[in-house]
């Protein structure tokens, strides 16, 4: 190869950092957390909205006693299974360890 691609550690790199993720399905969150929450300005959670759901970076154990309940119980199940970042999609899977809810 040659040119830009051939020469980019981007593209090109034996040292890129695999980042794992988890996906959940929007059904483990309340309507509010997602619509609310995570869409305020000044959310304390690095959150990305895209058209089925969000990308969302899990923080360390200290934001826990900052965000609602039920996003406090996805960041511990994705740590517990050493993920970095939650992709909360509405066609997610869903896990019988995790509660539920109705979104109307």
């Amino acid at each position: 190869m040659n040119g830009f691609l051939a020469e980019s550690p981007i593209f090109f790199n034996s040292d890129v950092i695999d980042v794992p993720m988890i996906e959940i399905s929007t059904a483990h969150v309340e309507e509010h957390t997602c619509n609310v929450f995570l869409q305020q300005d000044n959310c304390p959670v690095c959150a990305y909205q895209f058209e089925y759901g969000w990308f969302i970076y899990v923080p360390d154990e200290d934001c826990d006693q900052i965000v609602p309940l039920d996003l406090k119980k996805i960041f511990i199940f994705a740590r517990t299974y050493g993920c970095n970042f939650i992709k909360l999609d509405c066609d997610g899977t869903l896990y019988s360890t995790l509660p539920t809810y109705e979104w109307k």
